[in-house]
């Protein structure tokens, strides 16, 4: 049986393809809840009802991809602790084709010496690409992420960022 939120409002998912293979969004309502690349991470299909891909999510993707301005008609809303909701927030401020590092995402959040929680609560991020955690590296090269350096790299090349 789907689990609805503690609003009532059913849990579903879609898959839509993209230039870097599938991926599966889970939505809570009008919410986006996580983002997985079944086809990397091997992923489960969440156990709720598939949906047909919303045409406004579909061109929102896209538009990432296509280097085009991301109009997301969708909250996000990842689930986790106080102090990754605090990164997440941050990371979402990142300008399209720039970079922190994770000492510098670590000062913007008033915990100076966080730097590797930082890197632990991107490495949690359940909403990758939208949440631009691939925005983050290292002081001394690419850093890491949860789906593989190879991702991040194409990642960042839709955004004209050179790792």
């Amino acid at each position: 049986m789907p689990e609805p939120d503690f609003q009532g409002t059913q849990t579903s998912w879609t898959r839509l393809e993209s230039p870097v293979g599938s991926i599966h969004v889970t939505l809570v309502g009008r919410s986006i809840v996580r983002l997985s690349f079944p086809d990397i991470d091997k992923a489960l299909v969440p156990e709720c009802p598939a949906i047909e891909c919303p045409e406004d999510l579909r061109k929102s993707i896209e538009s990432f991809f296509s280097q085009g301005p991301l109009f997301l008609p969708y909250k996000l809303e990842p689930r986790g602790t106080l102090f990754q909701q605090e990164v997440w927030m941050t990371l979402k401020k990142i300008p399209r084709g720039e970079t922190l590092t994770y000492g510098q995402v670590a000062k913007r959040i008033n915990r100076p010496n966080s730097a590797r929680a930082v890197g632990a609560a991107c490495g949690a991020n359940p909403i990758p690409l939208l949440i631009p955690c691939h925005r983050v590296v290292s002081a001394t090269g690419a850093g890491g992420f949860s789906l593989g350096l190879k991702l991040k790299i194409k990642l960042c090349e839709f955004e004209s960022i050179h790792l």
